[in-house]
C-alpha cells in the first residue's frame, strides 16, 4: 500500500513539474520610439522563462520606462 501511495505522489509531482515548466517560454518585447531627433528607434528585449501574462506585464513596464525618456513609445510582445 505504501508503494502505491508513493508512486501516485511521485506521478503527481512529475506531472505538476512538467505542467509548470511547459507554461514558461521566451518572449520578445519590441519597442519603437522617437529618439528626439526625429529618428525612429527599435529596441528588442528578450524575456526568457516568463508566462505570457508575466511577459506582457514586463513589456508594459519597459514601455513605461521608455516613456519617461522618449516620446511616441509603442511596445508589443512577440
Amino acid at each position: 500500500m505504501k508503494k502505491v501511495i508513493f508512486t501516485a505522489l511521485a506521478a503527481v509531482a512529475i506531472c505538476t513539474t512538467i505542467g509548470l515548466v511547459s507554461c514558461s517560454k521566451s518572449y520578445e518585447c519590441e519597442c519603437s520610439y522617437d529618439d528626439g531627433s526625429g529618428t525612429k528607434q527599435t529596441n528588442n528585449s528578450t524575456l526568457a522563462g516568463y508566462t505570457r501574462v508575466d511577459a506582457k506585464a514586463s513589456c508594459d513596464a519597459i514601455e513605461i520606462g521608455l516613456k519617461s525618456s522618449f516620446s511616441d513609445v509603442s511596445c508589443s510582445l512577440k
